[in-house]
């Protein structure tokens, strides 16, 4: 008897390393996004660099990571990802003096991103004001970068 129990936490421990293997593995593998249905891998296009943002308010969950490229030929472009996952759409970035901005749309300028050097993120529909018109954000997020 006490040898099945022993041969059962064997293999559960064994289980167990396997599985954080794969972790490891996975964590270190390069990553691939895929914007606009255009996959980008950090193999091909250097290191993403990127920030995790979740609601202001306590959420848990990443509802959108904004990035950017280190490939010097992807130059002030950058990317937007939805509901934590790796497909999203490409954008135009800019560094306006401290803050981080991201814009996308079908005007390039629809929507945009930004990122307060305290890692406030903020979020604004430009689709649907006039040109000139003044608009708060329409959302808050907490973000960090990855």
């Amino acid at each position: 008897m006490w040898l099945i129990r022993r041969l059962k936490i064997m293999i559960s421990l064994k289980f167990k390393i396997l599985i954080g293997v794969i972790l490891l593995i996975s964590a270190c593998a390069p990553r691939a996004i895929v914007l606009d249905g255009i996959q980008y891998s950090e193999e091909y296009h250097g290191k993403f660099l990127s920030w995790v943002c979740r609601d202001a308010y306590g959420g848990k969950k990443v509802l959108v990571e904004l990035g950017i490229f280190t490939d010097p030929s992807l130059h002030e472009q950058g990317f937007v990802l939805f509901d934590g996952n790796n497909t999203g759409k490409m954008t135009h970035y800019q560094r306006k003096g401290v803050n981080h901005r991201w814009d996308w749309g079908p005007t390039q300028g629809d929507y945009c991103f930004v990122i307060q050097p305290e890692g406030i993120g903020l979020f604004y529909d430009f689709s649907s004001i006039s040109k000139g018109e003044s608009r708060k954000a329409d959302s808050v997020y907490r973000c960090f970068q990855r």
